[in-house]
């Protein structure tokens, strides 16, 4: 499996605090089934921003670190980019990264956000080519309470990454109800970590997916699980195709409604 966004990296952000704390998430995640991790430390501007420098300091030396300790697991680099209008500029300056060096992007709305604004800059993002991936939707109040806007987003060509800690309810049910309703209407494109420490929001996806799979399928699962490498080797992830979600009563209705139709047509 393939986690797109954790905060393994040690010492840039809220995430793993020490190399051994990193290691400990590594080894976690490898025995979860996990063979390859985006790192993705926090771009936010006056909370968590360090230098593109010394982030790749901390990727090379975590990479050699694992080398010694043969913990087996490919490392990439991103960044956890939290939307501000100064976005776009960091992307094409350099100064924040997409996913291993893709079209692909993980963007973090604020916490706070006025649904025309945000679909405003998303819109300029996919005009320049980037593709934002919109991290952890369920645990956004605005979301929440205006569950369409999730589906206008993805429409407009927006992809969504759900938490695996809440497919499990980690973050509570209102979150879980929310990722079992967007499984429901195929608005997953994946699924990540976020882990941050070998405790508190740790590496692992094998059970995030269990609970997917009796949601939406194993069909829909392995695409979902699928789409993870298609982002790392910057690939199109194919859209899911609308699911009916009509009762059988609907359903039949329709099918009566329009076979009259038919008939009526060609009575005249």
């Amino acid at each position: 499996m393939i986690d797109i966004h954790n905060h393994i990296l040690p010492g840039l952000d809220d995430g793993a605090k020490d190399m051994p704390e990193a290691l400990a998430m590594a080894e976690m995640a490898a025995s979860d089934g996990i063979t390859h991790i985006v790192c993705t430390p926090h771009a936010f501007p006056d909370v968590y921003f360090p230098e593109l420098e010394r982030v790749r300091e901390a990727f090379g030396a975590f990479k050699a670190s694992l080398a010694e300790t043969r913990i087996p697991m490919d490392l990439f680099l991103g960044h956890d980019i939290h939307l501000v209008p100064e976005t776009l500029d960091w992307l094409k300056s350099g100064r924040v990264l997409t996913l291993n060096g893709g079209r692909y992007c993980l963007v973090e709305p604020p916490e706070f956000f006025s649904p025309a604004e945000l679909e405003s800059i998303l819109f300029v993002l996919r005009r320049e080519g980037y593709r934002p991936i919109i991290t952890h939707p369920e645990r956004y109040a605005a979301f929440l309470d205006a569950p369409g806007l999730v589906d206008r987003l993805a429409e407009q060509g927006n992809f969504m990454q759900v938490t695996a800690g809440a497919l499990r309810g980690r973050f509570g049910r209102p979150a879980q109800a929310f990722c079992r309703r967007m499984a429901r209407r195929r608005l997953i494109h994946l699924v990540a970590s976020d882990a941050h420490s070998p405790r508190r929001r740790h590496p692992g996806l094998r059970k995030a997916f269990l609970v997917l799979r009796e949601w939406a399928g194993d069909e829909d699962a392995n695409t979902i699980m699928e789409n993870a490498a298609a982002v790392l080797e910057d690939r199109d992830i194919a859209p899911f195709p609308p699911r009916d979600e009509r009762t059988w009563l609907q359903r039949l209705s329709d099918r009566l409604f329009n076979r009259g139709g038919r008939r009526g047509r060609g009575d005249g």
